[in-house]
């Protein structure tokens, strides 16, 4: 199973990352690399930025300082470390597949930053 871990992670990735850019305005949820590079390229151009995309970079940096502390916190190494943390991945996914159920956020991809359009 271990073996087999970083080719199904990716591919938890991947849809992701697919479905929030399709569903929620053109947003990488699960790589801060996209949001770089659509932030840098709207830099670039000159356009308006969409608030969603940047906000993706902090929220970024804020879920890498959770990860360590939690890890830290935990005193887990090795193994259990990694089955706490995919617990707490796992956790949050199905909160947010709730949470998207209900409040419906492909409705209203721009939500409360409605992208300017040219």
């Amino acid at each position: 199973m271990e073996a087999r871990l970083p080719a199904l992670l990716s591919v938890i990735a991947g849809m992701v990352d697919c479905t929030g850019f399709f569903t929620l305005g053109h947003i990488f949820t699960a790589h801060v690399t996209g949001n770089l590079v659509l932030a840098a390229g709207v830099a670039v151009d000159g356009g308006s930025f969409h608030w969603a995309q940047l906000l993706t970079i902090p929220v970024f940096m804020l879920a890498l300082a959770t990860v360590w502390l939690i890890a830290r916190a935990s005193g887990l190494h090795g193994a259990r470390l990694v089955r706490l943390l995919l617990l707490v991945q796992f956790l949050i996914l199905a909160a947010l597949l709730v949470f998207s159920v209900v409040s419906r956020p492909s409705s209203d991809p721009a939500g409360c930053w409605p992208a300017r359009r040219r």
